[in-house]
Order: C-alpha cells, then structure tokens, then sequence
C-alpha cells in the first residue's frame, strides 16, 4: 500500500525495557524510529543497547504496518464496491 502513515504507537510496557538507557541513548533510539518509520529500510545501529531495544521495538512497528496496510487495503475495496452500486444503477 502506498498511502502515507503519519503515525506510529510506542507501548507504555516498553518504559520498564528501555529505563536503563541514558537520554542521550533514548534520544538516538527515538531518532532510529522515526528514520525507520520514515523509509522502512534497514538501520545500521553500532550502539549495542540501542540496537537491542531497536529490535524488540521494530517488530511491533512491523506488526502495525502490515495491519494499518491490510486495513487500508480492506477499506479501498469496500469503497470501490460502493461506489460502483452507487454509479452503475
């Protein structure tokens, strides 16, 4: 699907995994998301910790988007449906 998300849900459950990382590691970890999110490609991450919670995290990310996908997929076909019983009475 081609249609643009403008948004992404971080879990609250993540706070207790990610409370020993430093601001300055959240800060690069919010960053990584937000690129990631942006060109679904895949992020070279040195930082060990970083790259630990990145992971845990782009699998939900993943998740969300093929359903927000799917979702989307279902809502242009029920669209052209109508639109056509509408238009070829």
């Amino acid at each position: 699907m081609n249609k643009k998300k403008e948004s992404f849900v971080l879990y609250q459950s993540y706070e207790d995994q990610l409370q020993d990382l430093t601001d300055e590691q959240l800060g690069k970890l919010l960053r990584y998301i937000f690129e990631y999110e942006r060109t679904q490609e895949p992020i070279d991450i040195k930082e060990p910790y970083i790259k630990i919670a990145f992971q845990f995290i782009r699998k939900n990310l993943d998740i969300n988007r093929i359903k927000y996908d799917e979702i989307c997929q279902e809502r242009s076909i029920a669209g052209s449906k109508g639109a056509s019983e509408r238009w070829n009475k």
